[in-house]
């Protein structure tokens, strides 16, 4: 299956070329944290995630073009 995935700030270094956004194929039934593996993404890294849009973990099934997007936590004051 084939999903696309956007990586921003730091994650982007585990882009392949860097470019943040490209698609990644993986296994049917893979969750989030196989694509984390496949990508190199350490799993104790703090991460925000979004599938589609929407909050997602990494216990998640991935389904055929979904759309995953990392990025670190925010902070601010």
């Amino acid at each position: 299956m084939k999903i696309r995935v956007h990586l921003f700030a730091g994650f982007r270094t585990y882009a392949p070329n860097h470019p943040g956004a490209f698609l990644m194929e993986l296994p049917p039934f893979s969750s989030v944290q196989t694509l984390l593996q496949f990508i190199g993404i350490p799993l104790d890294e703090e991460r925000v995630i979004l599938i589609n849009g929407r909050h997602g973990k990494d216990d998640v099934i991935l389904t055929d073009g979904d759309a995953v997007a990392i990025f670190p936590p925010m902070t601010g004051g």
